[in-house]
């Protein structure tokens, strides 16, 4: 069982950041129309860039990345992706904010993974969608040229941050004392973390030289950039260690049966227990795991977004997290598609919700 260690690790890791960053692509999109802020949808790109840059250099280098299946783009894949925006929407998080609510202890998204796998369950055993061309992905040539355009892009991010941001807290975080209490404007999926606590996290946890490990783990929220780079940092670990278990794949797997054989299984188990564990760790830790009481109604509508981010997922090999840490950095065409049918579907949502809620 010594193999289980690193994937176990790094699952866990995951989670962790998932939760402290309150990491969500529908609170990105929710950030981005109604804050006019775009910390969030950065963060997700510069996670791309990150495991493009590093997955990519090491097959330039001879390493064997094992990329995982692709299938090709078609108008299921578009559907794919607006199913995942809807079941987003109705559930008020994406799979990754599913987990940052979970270990906040809002009960109620325990059945969105259950609603995630009862669809890919019924897609499976009932052939209700037909046949994906899948294959697996081979070296690319376009995918080096990517990977050394974005390792030159993030020097570049670097470089500009460390010119821009300076190393102590700014006068509005030493004049709140940083109480890490979230905003008063919070986005759906968000987990509670407002924007105004955000600000004051990325300087002085991340920014600031005085400030210990065990002391930026205690913390109670993370900035989204960081969270986000410790989040492909760890999925382009997993790769590399032949792990292609992100959570929605592994809904997926044990749903479909699929890929169950031996050793392979107990690493499909770490895909599914470890993000989830690794969050209610974080909430734990940090002192933001309070469990309440779920309403019917909110129950309900984890249990249905679940289900239809599951059919969707169905149709592009992944939930937005397989998309958006495995399909996008290997440049899969698909993923890209599905990936901005899905925020197109999100964005349109959110719109609407806050034009009439404007009325």
């Amino acid at each position: 069982m010594q193999f289980l260690v690193i994937p176990a690790v790094l699952c866990l890791l995951m989670g962790f950041a998932m939760q402290r960053g309150s990491v969500c692509a529908l609170a990105a999109v929710f950030e981005m129309l109604h804050a006019r802020r775009s910390e969030r949808m950065s963060s997700l790109a510069e996670a791309v860039l990150w495991s493009l840059a590093i997955l990519g250099t090491a097959e330039i280098a001879g390493v064997a990345v094992p990329w995982p299946s692709i299938t090709s783009a078609t108008l299921l894949t578009v559907l794919g992706g607006v199913l995942l925006g809807v079941g987003a929407v109705i559930n008020r998080a994406c799979v990754m904010g599913t987990v940052a609510r979970i270990g906040s202890g809002e009960t109620a998204y325990l059945w969105t993974p259950v609603g995630f796998f009862l669809a890919c369950f019924l897609v499976r055993w009932t052939d209700l969608v037909p046949q994906l061309d899948v294959r697996v992905a081979g070296p690319s040539d376009l995918r080096s040229v990517a990977s050394i355009l974005a390792v030159v892009g993030l020097i570049g991010l670097i470089v500009r941050r460390r010119s821009r941001v300076t190393l102590t807290p700014s006068p509005a975080a030493e004049r709140s004392g940083d109480s890490g209490q979230p905003g008063e404007s919070e986005a759906p999926g968000s987990g509670g973390t407002g924007a105004s606590t955000a600000l004051t996290v990325r300087r002085r946890v991340v920014r600031s030289p005085e400030l210990t490990l065990v002391e930026v783990v205690r913390r109670p929220f993370w900035s989204p950039r960081p969270a986000t780079i410790v989040i492909a940092l760890a999925s382009v670990g997993l790769v590399l260690t032949g792990t292609d278990g992100t959570l929605s794949r592994a809904l997926q797997t044990f749903a479909t049966g699929a890929h169950l054989s031996g050793t392979s299984t107990w690493l499909w188990v770490v895909g599914l227990v470890g993000p989830l564990a690794g969050s209610i760790a974080a909430g734990l830790l940090a002192g933001r795991l309070r469990f309440r009481a779920p309403s019917v109604k909110v129950q309900v509508a984890c249990l249905v977004g679940g289900a239809l981010m599951g059919l969707g997922g169905m149709l592009v090999l992944g939930g937005n997290d397989q998309l958006i840490l495995r399909g996008m950095p290997m440049l899969g065409g698909a993923a890209w598609l599905a990936t901005a049918s899905m925020f197109v579907t999100m964005a349109g949502a959110v719109a609407l919700n806050l034009r009439l809620a404007s009325r």
